[in-house]
């Protein structure tokens, strides 16, 4: 019986950096029986390449900017949605009430809205990072002061917008996105995740996404396990019965999955491969 586990990144598989043994063991073990990894996620294809090449396993398919954007193995494109350009742009006017930096994504190129000092901010908090602990980060991000700095931007795909809302209370940030939904909810979907807001074109979500791939790997949805730990991963938990958090997600998040565990490890050894 084939099964499938669409898995949450960061804050799920990877921190700090990094995946931990444990978990890449136990995907290895799970891709060996036949299983297939799903890799649902906020982020841009160009912002998890080399987390995938460090992790050392190929994901089968790729629910990217909380599903406006699905893969197959290879990276062809499944699926792809465009945000409105006159709602994001107006979206992008009431975050600067809150952050000095928005990000939009193509799906694989990112660029960052921001003003010429908090580039320069950035730009040495990266020199310092890099000194004091010996890296060679090199910062290849696209810097832009205004949406219509990059160029075509009309007429570009943009799949995802984000903003970090570092330093609110987890209310005032959900307030934020509770704005953009109900006078922007005709355009797109603006979901919680930890202090972020990801804000994809209306309809996608990393359930949608995982309904998707479960068609076209000709899946029953009882064969499909989710796991994530915010808010942005609540839709995945929606679409199957076999939904996992941890134990140190928010405790609203806890009640909304059937299981809650310690690491990816443990939902795939002590409920997937029994």
């Amino acid at each position: 019986m084939r099964k499938m586990l669409a898995s949450d990144l960061d804050g799920t598989l990877l921190f700090k950096g990094k995946v931990s043994d444990e978990n890449k063991e136990a995907l290895k073990k799970f891709k060996t029986h036949g299983g297939i990894f799903s890799l649902s996620t906020g982020r841009a294809y160009n912002e998890i390449e080399s987390v995938i090449k460090d992790m050392d396993i190929k994901p089968d398919y790729f629910i990217l900017n909380n599903g406006a954007l699905i893969l197959d193995g290879n990276a062809d494109i499944i699926h792809i949605s465009n945000l409105d350009y006159k709602a994001i742009k107006e979206i992008i006017s009431y975050l600067k009430k809150y952050t000095d930096m928005v990000s939009i994504q193509t799906g694989f190129k990112s660029y960052f809205i921001v003003s010429k000092l908090t580039k320069l901010k950035i730009k040495i908090r990266i020199i310092i990072k890099n000194f004091t602990y010996g890296l060679k980060y090199k910062d290849e991000r696209t810097y832009v002061r205004n949406l219509d700095d990059i160029q075509n931007a009309k007429n570009e795909t943009f799949t995802l917008m984000a903003a970090n809302l570092k330093g609110y209370p987890i209310e005032k940030i959900q307030e934020i996105a509770d704005y953009i939904n109900d006078n922007y909810g005709d355009y797109v979907e603006c979901y919680r995740n930890t202090i972020f807001l990801d804000i994809v074109p209306k309809g996608c979500s990393k359930g949608y996404g995982v309904k998707r791939v479960g068609e076209i790997a000709n899946l029953n949805m009882d064969n499909v396990y989710t796991i994530g730990d915010s808010w942005n991963d609540d839709s995945m938990f929606q679409v199957t019965k076999n939904s996992f958090t941890f134990t140190y997600a928010e405790e609203g998040l806890q009640k909304k999955t059937t299981h809650v565990v310690e690491t990816v490890a443990q939902c795939i050894d002590k409920y997937i491969l029994i």
